[in-house]
């Protein structure tokens, strides 16, 4: 395995990515815990889809003001709730 070093700049901002994906993390799990003795892990796996999902293509990012992954779409210049309703249509059809 090779190692890499990255520049201070990419160091920060995976610490700061992994920070805000364990904060959601915990408080999904304090709203919405799992009871189940057995549990498969599936409403896990799931919900992280679903918050990848909303962080890359509906939050608006605070430097860019649009969603990272739509740099190029017409629906950067919607509201958050229009691009969730547009996407999710989209992906349904």
């Amino acid at each position: 395995m090779e190692h890499h070093v990255y520049p201070i700049g990419w160091k920060n901002f995976m610490e700061r990515l992994n920070q805000t994906f364990k904060d959601r993390v915990e408080c999904f799990d304090d709203y919405f815990p799992c009871w189940k003795e057995e549990c498969s892990r599936r409403h896990v796996f799931l919900w992280i889809r679903t918050f990848s999902f909303y962080y890359n293509f509906v939050r608006e990012h605070s430097e860019l003001g649009f969603p990272p992954a739509l740099y190029d779409s017409p629906l950067k210049d919607r509201s958050e709730a229009d691009r969730f309703i547009s996407l999710v249509q989209e992906a349904i059809q």
